[in-house]
């Protein structure tokens, strides 16, 4: 969702629409500056779809994504009420007694952790 980070992990620009999620849940990896993703009854996420993808992208995504993550085609809300079918990255069952019942929030990420988040991935 932080375009510095997309560019830190795929090494381009591309063409992104704001969208939600309907039915997940975004929630605090325990330890960990970053969220993870679960289906969640009722729940919404906001979010951003990136267009354009190309397979290296993919490929680079997943390798960032690590095995914590499956990538799923879901259905997700355009601000202009379409619905669309997209890849997301959601927590595997597995991974999923990591995550914290609060909510993550982007805000708090960007104002707090992004700096040195991006050093970590440069340093990666």
């Amino acid at each position: 969702m932080v375009p510095a980070v997309w560019e830190r992990v795929v090494g381009r620009e591309v063409p992104r629409v704001n969208a939600l999620l309907k039915d997940y849940a975004c929630r605090p990896v325990q330890g960990e500056v970053y969220p993870g993703l679960v289906p969640r009854k009722g729940g919404a996420t906001r979010g951003v779809v990136y267009t354009d993808l190309n397979s290296r992208d993919l490929r680079r995504l997943d390798e960032y994504e690590g095995r914590e993550y499956r990538r799923l085609q879901l259905s997700i809300w355009l601000e202009d009420g379409r619905c669309l079918p997209a890849w997301a990255y959601i927590t595997r069952a597995a991974s999923s007694n990591r995550l914290s019942d609060d909510a993550w929030l982007l805000e708090d990420f960007i104002r707090r952790d992004l700096t040195a988040y991006l050093s970590e991935l440069a340093n990666s």
